[in-house]
């Protein structure tokens, strides 16, 4: 019984850490932390304590995207690759630097919190049968964060473990299947995200709430009308030199806006390094 109770604390303890950032941060949140207002939030509640499913046998091959061309524009696209050598360390030192770096206020809480983030992805993930290699870690039209998993193997057991787990069920909706907790949580079962199969053969984690957005934005639809123009962030992170983070950043340091300028960074165990062209510019 003690192993059990320690088992799901941990697990609740994680997920509740994805919820609180998906909630706290994007949108109006960035627009708070960038005027500098109280950053105090309660966080939302733990979803079921059922045991963690263990990985489907049709995912015994590792998860991971076959192209990123598909992103639509955003002022913040972090490539994060589980297995890249030094990638715990690197993890770790994403938060350092950022002053000198100047790296804008909406990407700052992502990047401090990561090693968190991912830990308590990966959990959610293997609740749902995955053991993705790579997460994409993006913010929508509107400065939402969603976290992007690769190759679905078995939706319809992903299905039935969301059902499981935290009281999902998917409805088909204009760009893909979503799954959105309804009325209030109560006794800690529901998922404080949306889940979203996408079109695009990706599972995205939204705020909740927010899984129709997430799914528009993903297939250039009413979240992006206002990005035409603007260059896609797959091909710059899928071009830059292997390494276990890759980052592509908008907007200036202290407003925080997308002005369409992009710069790229490969992240490593002694922090950010800029990426600089053949001309000497990042």
């Amino acid at each position: 019984m003690t192993r059990r109770r320690s088992r799901c604390s941990t697990r609740a303890t994680l997920v509740c850490w994805v919820a609180l950032a998906a909630l706290g941060c994007g949108g109006e949140r960035g627009a708070e932390l960038e005027a500098g207002a109280p950053t105090g939030t309660t966080a939302p509640p733990a979803p079921a304590t059922t045991a963690p499913a263990q990985p489907d046998p049709l995912c015994d091959v590792p998860a991971r995207f076959g192209t990123l061309d598909v992103l639509p524009p955003s002022r913040f696209a972090m490539w994060i690759d589980r297995d890249g050598v030094d990638f715990a360390a690197s993890t770790r030192a994403a938060g350092k630097n950022l002053d000198a770096l100047e790296i804008p206020i909406h990407a700052r809480f992502e990047l401090e919190q990561l090693p968190y983030a991912i830990e308590a992805v990966g959990i959610v993930a293997k609740e749902l049968g995955l053991d993705p290699r790579e997460f994409i870690l993006v913010h929508d039209g509107e400065g939402r964060p969603l976290w992007i998993l690769p190759g679905l193997c078995d939706e319809a057991t992903l299905e039935a473990r969301a059902r499981e787990s935290w009281q999902l069920v998917f409805r088909r909706r204009p760009g893909g299947r979503i799954a959105s907790a309804e009325g209030e949580p109560s006794a800690g079962a529901l998922m404080p995200f949306d889940l979203v199969l996408s079109e695009e053969v990706f599972l995205i984690l939204a705020p909740r709430g927010h899984g129709g957005a997430a799914a528009r934005w993903m297939r250039g639809g009413i979240d992006s009308i206002a990005d035409a123009g603007r260059a896609r962030p797959g091909p710059a992170l899928s071009e830059l030199a292997e390494a276990p983070l890759k980052l592509r950043l908008e907007g200036a340091a202290l407003a925080g806006g997308g002005d369409g300028k992009a710069r790229l960074f490969r992240g490593g165990p002694q922090g950010w390094t800029p990426v600089v062209d053949s001309d000497g510019h990042e």
